[in-house]
């Protein structure tokens, strides 16, 4: 019996109403069945952190339980690190104790993308040469992540112009190492588009480069990619984006939302997206759409 994961984003609605603190929204929750097969079902929740924060395993701690009350059962939760900073490990195991005897604890699963880097390497390497299968989309994707990850490091990262370069190499190379034709390589291009935000004129240069370089069967993704990108859902996509970035970083309140609700600039919407990622307080993002 093969049962299809389902991602249960309505319940992750209902788990914010009546929430403390609104802004808190779990990255991710799923059911899913074991490995080994039968009909016993489980529920992960997958949360992706990008930055050191003290509140997070607090907050893996809140929803565990809230998952275990609305549902019925403890989840699987899952923590993934995105950062680079080699001083910001977890070690999976967290305990709420406001006084002696009287204590909560979770444990976890976590993985830290920087300490896969390694076996990465090894797959797309041995991939390469013909020992492995079709390659897990997963390596891929944290290959590019970690590599989009030094260059910021190195780089200016608030310069557009810095950005649209490297996110036209990135993209280059995924297409020749995965072939131009194939479809992993397009589901790269894909998450490359959303991991690194461009203005909308060098977005527009960059779309025109991908469509000259690419074959078929990409071109017709990019294509009808292109005209959403001139209706509505494109601008409401980055102001979502965008609240829950602030949200998850700071923290909202409703005048707050309502204010990048009601921005319909992309220019603005861009810049705040950009200066979210080195921002150490909300008022440096907002300022770019007030």
């Amino acid at each position: 019996l093969t049962i299809t994961p389902v991602f249960l984003d309505t319940e992750l609605k209902r788990f914010s109403r009546g929430n403390t603190a609104p802004h808190r929204l779990a990255d991710l929750l799923v059911r899913v069945q074991r490995k080994t097969g039968g009909a016993e079902l489980l529920y992960c929740h997958v949360e992706v952190q990008g930055h050191r924060d003290e509140g997070f395993e607090l907050r893996l701690l809140q929803y565990a339980y809230r998952i275990l009350d609305r549902l019925g059962r403890l989840p699987v939760t899952l923590a993934v690190l995105t950062d680079v900073e080699q001083g910001y490990p977890l070690d999976g195991r967290y305990r709420l104790e406001p006084i002696p005897g009287n204590s909560l604890t979770l444990e976890y699963r976590v993985v830290k993308l920087l300490d896969l880097e390694g076996r990465v390497a090894t797959v797309l390497a041995e991939h390469e040469v013909g020992r492995l299968g079709p390659l897990n989309i997963f390596a891929a994707v944290v290959d590019v992540h970690l590599r989009m990850q030094r260059e910021r490091k190195t780089g200016d990262w608030g310069d557009a112009r810095y950005r649209f370069e490297l996110k036209s190499r990135l993209t280059d190379e995924a297409f020749d190492r995965y072939g131009r034709g194939a479809q992993i390589a397009a589901d790269v291009w894909r998450f490359l588009d959303w991991l690194i935000m461009l203005p909308d004129e060098l977005e527009e240069l960059y779309r025109e480069n991908v469509l000259a370089m690419q074959e078929d069967s990409v071109v017709a993704y990019v294509t009808s990619w292109e005209r959403r990108s001139k209706a509505l859902g494109v601008l409401q996509d980055k102001q979502q984006i965008l609240e829950l970035q602030v949200s998850k970083k700071f923290g909202l309140d409703p005048e707050e939302r309502g204010l990048i609700e009601r921005c319909t600039d992309p220019e603005r919407l861009n810049a705040a997206l950009t200066t979210i990622l080195d921002a150490t307080t909300k008022d440096e993002v907002l300022q770019h759409i007030r």
